[in-house]
């Protein structure tokens, strides 16, 4: 058996043959099945055209000969006397296999939609771009995944500052809350202190304000105890704000500990330290996250040109640290193939996304929103939204609902 792993070649004998062993070389004159292969191949992924005397593997004749080594030079697959030469050895065949086998379409297989498990209150933050997308889908999906659950959340209240953020989570009726806001690794939550405060980086306050609610808890906070004067030094000093605002945005944090609430961070890039130090401060019983670049999407699906298909631009498109291309397959083969591409513009909030189908018709749209999402509520029948998320040394992304998403889900 040799090293052949796609579809299209894994079952011919004389080509497994030939990617292990140099007598096995396919060569000019040669016929048969294993040319037809190759030529195949060619067609597919560089839309080579051969004339009737050589085609289905007739011949590998002059045109098969010039698809060879234009193949092989544009990928700088060179002999062992490091030249271009027009047969089809260990290095070519491998490399068409590789090639082939990227462009197959894996049947889309989900997991049964994990259990709706009770309710959420939902608030998110100020979004630097992409608040509609993000109101859009909590108002037409409204469900979040977390782990083996998906929990329903109701449409979320909107907040403009940290202090905003714990006065929705005191007034908020549930005991579950998803909280939707930019995040990084180091600074945390992304969302100005209060409205005095021009400080936007809210982790690099929020362990001294965990430490002044754990001493506001025992009672009045002396701002002459060495340790509340080190820790409201440090808030004032960074927020630029007074000792006052200081004192009020604590006292609310000691009132908020005292609902003991669960939260789920939908924040890119949290880590649980950072999570921790939310955690304390909040008083929060568990704080679920997931440590990777989280946006929403939208799904707006182009038809495909004539001639083309979700295989032919998976091949043209190859994907990488920065352009993530999926094909999804309707395994029971009812509803259009459907390729999304997402560019990471900043690495950070900024991405581009297109979606191109076999069928732009309500009915293929709207199976890839409920398979995807489990549901979708819109009357705008030809676009949804579609909540990914990746690591950044990933070259795919994945959806809801997925093994993936819940693998990477991360508490404290």
């Amino acid at each position: 058996m040799g090293m052949l792993i796609s579809n299209h070649f894994k079952t011919n004998d004389k080509l497994q043959r030939c990617s292990v062993n140099d007598p096995e070389h396919i060569v000019p004159g040669s016929s048969g099945e294993p040319v037809n292969k190759i030529q195949q191949a060619l067609t597919k992924l560089m839309k080579m055209n051969f004339p009737p005397n050589e085609a289905g593997g007739l011949k590998y004749g002059e045109a098969t000969i010039n698809a060879v080594v234009k193949f092989k030079t544009d990928r700088g697959i060179l002999n062992f006397k490091n030249q271009i030469d027009n047969i089809v050895g260990q290095k070519t065949i491998r490399r068409l296999d590789k090639e082939m086998k990227d462009t197959e379409i894996p049947n889309l297989v989900l997991p049964p939609p994990p259990p709706v498990a009770g309710r959420a209150g939902g608030h998110i933050g100020p979004m630097r771009s992409g608040a509609e997308i993000v109101s859009d889908y909590y108002r037409n999906c409204g469900l979040e995944t977390i782990g083996p659950t998906q929990i329903e959340v109701g449409f979320p209240n909107r907040y403009t500052t940290f202090e905003g953020l714990i006065d929705s989570l005191i007034a908020a009726p549930e005991f579950h809350h998803v909280i939707v806001n930019h995040g990084d690794v180091a600074f945390g939550l992304l969302v100005p202190l209060c409205p005095e405060s021009t400080l936007r980086e809210t982790g690099l306050v929020i362990g001294q304000l965990a430490e002044l609610a754990d001493k506001a808890e025992k009672g009045p906070l002396n701002p002459n105890d060495p340790d509340t004067k080190l820790f409201l030094g440090k808030v004032i000093k960074d927020a630029n704000v007074s000792q006052a605002v200081v004192f009020r945005i604590v006292q609310k944090l000691v009132t908020l500990r005292k609902k003991g609430l669960l939260l789920h961070f939908r924040a890119c890039n949290f880590n649980a330290f950072i999570a921790g130090h939310y955690k304390r401060a909040f008083g929060a019983r568990l704080i679920t996250f997931h440590g990777t670049r989280l946006l929403f999407v939208r799904i707006r699906p182009q038809q495909f040109q004539p001639g083309h298909t979700v295989e032919g631009e998976l091949a043209t498109h190859p994907s990488d640290a920065t352009r993530r291309f999926r094909g999804f397959h309707d395994p029971m083969g009812e509803f259009s193939s459907m390729l999304i591409g997402i560019l990471d513009k900043d690495g950070a909030t900024l991405v581009e996304s297109f979606t191109l189908i076999g069928k732009r018709i309500p009915g293929d749209i709207q199976f890839w929103a409920k398979e995807l999402l489990r549901r979708w509520k819109s009357s705008e029948t030809l676009e949804f939204v579609l909540p990914v998320m990746w690591d950044n040394g990933e070259t795919t992304f994945h959806c809801p609902l997925e093994i993936g998403w819940g693998a990477k889900l991360r508490f404290v």
